[in-house]
């Protein structure tokens, strides 16, 4: 693990392979967290901006959701992804959002989607060409107000994945996904929140619903919390320090992690509530990354940022990249 260079967008010297480049040397997979915008066919889009003299976006037609379809392929090439925000069928798992996006993806590409969060649930989709799907979990966490607000209004989504190498498994983790309560100062909810997971997934891994063994894990999402600013949020470092000793994905130094939401009249890219977090003791994922910081992918952005909000969504897709090889848990 040590040979792969940690390297981050904007930072990049020309005498320095990249941490795609790094990728491309090996065999990998990418896992991706994604929020697409109230992903809800008939809904209008835009908030808090249009409420402020920013415009409002219509639902999404088939040619942006084949633009989506084409960023997750040819962009990201992820297998694996967080999706925060997706409409969902009132009492089901189901989304006639998705169905629509995973049929455009292509004839492999599958999801799973928590039943709470009525029109802003998490779900997970991923390519069954190139990974195994195990067991999904929906952690349904009874209400619990903290700061006038649910811990919880949409409950985690937990999925055990194989990677695929040419049919053959390889090695697994299991992907959590997670959406906070809205407000970047919900610090004290926030906290309790994610103590709350590490509660359940401590459950998790020793009720039987996932292997006790397994050490590879990775929470993605939208956590409405800023690691950067003055807040004091106690889940980016030293989380789970007595288990999975979960490290975000993302430096330490702010300038080095670019916004990855939209935000204000006119838009720019202002917000930093996007991230992955990954299980670092021994054994654990840490090991099999090719890069232990995730990448932004500020260049979907063009030069239109109206557009790609038009089109696409209010936030950026944030990826890492996972070595395939041999299970050792």
């Amino acid at each position: 693990m040590r040979a792969f260079l940690v390297l981050v967008l904007g930072a990049v010297s020309m005498s320095v392979p990249t941490a795609q480049v790094i990728a491309d040397r090996v065999a990998t997979y990418g896992v991706a967290t994604w929020n697409l915008e109230h992903f809800h066919d008939g809904a209008t889009r835009g908030f808090p901006e249009n409420s402020d003299g920013g415009p409002t976006y219509g639902s999404r037609t088939t040619a942006d959701l084949e633009r989506i379809a084409d960023t997750i392929k040819t962009d990201l090439r992820v297998q694996i992804l967080i999706l925060n925000e997706i409409n969902g069928v009132a009492n089901q798992t189901h989304s006639v959002e998705m169905d629509r996006l995973v049929a455009v993806t292509g004839p492999t590409w599958q999801y799973r989607i928590a039943r709470s969060g009525t029109s802003q649930r998490i779900a997970l989709m991923f390519d069954t060409g190139s990974v195994r799907l195990g067991t999904c979990h929906e952690i349904a966490v009874p209400e619990e107000r903290v700061q006038d607000a649910d811990i919880f209004p949409r409950d985690p989504l937990a999925c055990s994945f194989t990677f695929l190498d040419d049919g053959r498994t390889r090695n697994d983790l299991v992907v959590v996904g997670v959406h906070l309560a809205a407000n970047q100062n919900l610090v004290t909810n926030h906290n309790r929140a994610m103590t709350v997971l590490r509660q359940r997934l401590a459950t998790l891994f020793t009720d039987g619903t996932f292997p006790t063994a397994e050490r590879d894990v990775l929470i993605g999402g939208d956590f409405n919390a800023n690691r950067y600013d003055n807040k004091t949020e106690d889940f980016w470092t030293g989380f789970d320090s007595t288990g999975f000793q979960f490290r975000t994905l993302s430096p330490e130094e702010d300038e080095l992690y670019p916004a990855t939401r939209l935000a204000g009249v006119p838009l720019f890219p202002r917000s930093k509530i996007d991230y992955l977090i990954g299980s670092a003791q021994a054994g654990g994922l840490a090991d099999e990354l090719v890069q232990l910081e995730a990448e932004v992918h500020e260049r979907l952005l063009g030069q239109d940022l109206d557009d790609y909000r038009d089109h696409v969504s209010d936030h950026l897709p944030v990826t890492v990249r996972v070595r395939i090889v041999a299970d050792t848990d």
